[in-house]
């Protein structure tokens, strides 16, 4: 049951899914609100979500609202330790006839692939079928600057070690992405 509404209405609203790439009509949401006729689900890209700015960068014309996470009341602040923001990982993921999942890191400027085969496991020298294969870099791009190069397989991302390409995250500061570990030419090396 949905609690009582604050406003006149309950419509306009976005379901962040990182599933939906173009916007379709919240319908699990509209049929529990009775309302949200013109809400929708997609995904989104944040401005910078570790720090808690969860500006929409790909929304042209969203008028923010101000927000102000953890404690607000001042003699607290001083001893209260800052929240715990979730990670939101902004990737766009989508099927090529040649492969089965590709990422898109749209900040980065890099696209990324799962390895697939026993072929891809041998000539890039995985362990088994995990890590993130590079399919391309942005010229000029955050993941360019930080010598990632097409070929490398991504092992290691931010300290997370990586099994599937849609576990890397998009992030603006290259930095919170570091430790970047990769296999190139099948040996291991830090960038």
């Amino acid at each position: 049951m949905m609690p009582e509404q604050w406003g006149s209405s309950v419509n306009r609203n976005i379901l962040y899914d990182p599933e939906e790439t173009t916007p379709v009509h919240a319908d699990a949401l509209s049929s529990l609100s009775g309302q949200d006729e013109e809400s929708v689900k997609r995904n989104l890209i944040f401005r910078m979500p570790e720090v808690g700015d969860f500006k929409p960068l790909d929304l042209p014309g969203f008028d923010n609202f101000p927000t102000e996470f953890g404690v607000r009341y001042q003699p607290l602040k001083k001893i209260a330790p800052g929240p715990i923001l979730p990670r939101i990982r902004n990737v766009e993921m989508y099927t090529e006839r040649k492969h089965k999942t590709v990422v898109r890191l749209p900040m980065l400027g890099l696209t990324v692939k799962d390895i697939e085969t026993d072929g891809e496991m041998s000539v890039y020298g995985t362990a088994e079928h995990t890590g993130a294969l590079v399919i391309s870099v942005g010229e000029n791009s955050v993941s360019e600057s930080t010598g990632l190069k097409e070929g490398d397989v991504i092992v290691e991302w931010g300290g997370l070690k990586i099994r599937e390409a849609d576990m890397l995250n998009d992030c603006s500061d290259i930095s919170s992405c570091r430790p970047i570990r990769v296999l190139r030419n099948q040996k291991e090396i830090l960038l």
